[in-house]
């Protein structure tokens, strides 16, 4: 389990709604009269929604609490070993319920200073990127973004300014926040942007030269144009690495790490749902006569839902 301090990996939540149905799977046991507690944490406090992991079980659960969000509020998992547990690694997951109904949510925490022109992916953890071309997700199905959201640990300084903006096709859209001064948060609830199968979006994150706004939590609602749909977005992790072109590779979604040939270090916990509609992007072709096949797979098997892109294709679906 990786710790952090506690501010450095709060996201903001965009929109009302309730939180539920905490879920939490271990890659090993935590060992005999020890323990790995789990809490959503709520501007910092402990909710009821709340796990613990013990002895020789692997997983938890709580289904029966739920935690109210209005926009603005943050959050966070919290993870509290008892007794010198083992070293593991964590998948969990939870369920978003909007107040309006149709809307869904995608967190992201950037972590890095910003100190020129970055740009960052619609969800997980990422680390700024100077080239747009890594973090380009590709949109599924066709709907709306509106509602974007800011929260930084620290305001960007005086007399400087911090913008986030939503990017479609490589262009800047009218959703965008600016920050300037001593604040630490912002938000755009006027603008909407809407957008179709196959188009590219990320964030573009400026700031006055000698700025720095650090840990920055992004969220944003989507709105789906087919009821009950909403996005999962995965890509290429934090360190920019890129999948071996000989053997198997495999990566979590919403991707938070890098590409790695073992299968368990990148598995995510879903909760009960329906996926489809996928869609991949590269930035480079494979070239002449190569290929890469990109597989959803669930239990360590192949689901059937699959995208093959080859030649000078960079995108497929």
């Amino acid at each position: 389990v990786n710790w952090y301090e506690i501010n450095t990996r709060l996201q903001i939540v965009p929109t009302g709604g309730t939180i539920s149905a905490l879920r939490i799977e271990l890659t090993q046991a935590p060992g005999a009269g020890k323990s790995y507690a789990f809490t959503l944490m709520l501007n910092g406090s402990a909710s009821a929604l709340t796990c613990t992991v013990s002895g020789t079980d692997t997983t938890a659960s709580d289904t029966s609490n739920s935690v109210a969000v209005v926009a603005g509020d943050t959050v966070e998992i919290r993870c509290t070993p008892s007794g010198t547990p083992a070293s593991v690694r964590v998948r969990w997951s939870t369920i978003f319920a909007g107040t309006t109904s149709g809307e869904s949510i995608c967190l992201i925490q950037s972590p890095a200073n910003l100190s020129a022109t970055m740009y960052e992916p619609l969800q997980g953890l990422t680390g700024n990127f100077q080239t747009e071309a890594y973090v380009k997700c590709p949109i599924p199905t066709a709907g709306t973004f509106k509602k974007l959201y800011i929260r930084g640990n620290a305001g960007p300084g005086a007399g400087k300014t911090a913008t986030f903006t939503l990017r479609k096709n490589g262009a800047d859209t009218a959703l965008t926040v600016s920050i300037s001064d001593l604040t630490s948060t912002g938000s755009d609830t006027s603008n909407t942007v809407t957008v179709a199968p196959g188009d590219l979006v990320d964030y573009k994150l400026t700031q006055t030269s000698g700025g720095i706004m650090s840990n920055a939590g992004i969220a944003i609602v989507f709105v789906s144009d087919v009821d009950g749909e909403s996005l999962l977005f995965g890509g290429i992790g934090p360190n920019v690495s890129r999948p071996s072109t000989t053997v198997a590779n495999y990566k979590s979604i919403p991707s938070g790490d890098d590409w790695t040939t073992t299968e368990v270090n990148s598995q995510s916990l879903i909760q009960k749902c329906v996926i489809l509609k996928m869609f991949v992007s590269l930035d480079t072709a494979p070239g002449a006569s190569k290929s890469y096949k990109f597989d959803l797979r669930i239990e360590g098997a192949d689901s059937g839902l699959s995208v093959t892109i080859s030649g000078t294709s960079t995108t497929g679906y």
